[in-house]
């Protein structure tokens, strides 16, 4: 697909002004307008932030307020908990045991990454923004997503993705996997014809499911903290190396793609 089969989805002039932006804070007032004109208003950007956010180099754009805020309180929650666990725990010690409790609300966390080229950024959250507002259950089940700005010229951080979408906290297991599964498949779907637009990069802790999108269950910053304390051959009994160290050990792959 070309940058002119791109524009065409949108009546917002999508690529031809993000090229002659030169500033983080250009790009992401530009998109800004651009997700509030896609969505009619409906999605606007955050006056908040979950974990792990730049404010300086991303916008958060809230599809469900209250979900989003129910998401960060979960998110902190569970991060005061890891970070008061000591380092070096023993397996069959108290610690071990208060872990495992606490891997039950941690797995709640699911997160969709999305890693278009620069050039195809505002395009693709275009994409990304008229899919949710047409399609009812993608609205309950995406409370909001953020996106970074990045230029060619500078070096890009491969650990991190550059759309991030975040899922519903659903509390029973089982509607959480079908929830993530059916999430990807519509995402999958809708955005089939980007999968050229691909940077080629997968984040850290990340399963690839395309070569655009991949998915993570338990955040980013809590699995870093975890592989502090637990140490690298714990860590990978926990979340396997064969998965990219995307999921827990108990879970199943067909869960969810």
């Amino acid at each position: 697909m070309d940058d002119t089969e791109h524009t065409r989805l949108s009546g917002f002039e999508v690529l031809k002004e993000w090229g002659d932006l030169t500033t983080l804070g250009e790009r992401r007032f530009y998109l800004r307008r651009l997700v509030r004109h896609e969505s009619d208003h409906k999605i606007r950007s955050a006056d908040f932030h979950p974990g792990g956010f730049n404010k300086h180099t991303s916008n958060l754009f809230n599809v469900n307020k209250d979900a989003v805020m129910d998401l960060i309180v979960h998110q902190r929650d569970v991060l005061d908990q890891v970070w008061a666990l000591p380092d070096n725990i023993r397996k069959h010690s108290p610690e071990w045991e208060l872990l495992k409790k606490w891997i039950i609300p941690i797995s709640r966390e699911y997160k969709i990454h999305l890693q278009p080229k620069e050039e195809h950024i505002p395009s693709l959250v275009s994409r990304l923004v008229e899919m949710i507002v047409q399609d009812e259950f993608l609205q309950q089940s995406i409370v909001g997503f953020k996106c970074r700005v990045i230029f060619q010229n500078s070096r890009p951080d491969d650990k991190r993705a550059i759309i991030v979408l975040y899922l519903v906290l659903l509390k029973k297991r089982n509607q959480a996997r079908q929830m993530c599964g059916r999430v990807l498949a519509k995402l999958k779907d809708g955005l089939a014809e980007y999968e050229a637009c691909s940077n080629g990069r997968l984040p850290i802790y990340n399963y690839p499911v395309t070569d655009l999108m991949s998915f993570i269950q338990v955040g980013t910053d809590t699995k870093f903290q975890l592989k502090r304390i637990l140490g690298e051959e714990k860590f990978n009994q926990l979340f396997p190396a064969k998965l990219h160290q995307s999921l827990l050990l108990d879970e199943k792959l067909e869960y969810y793609v």
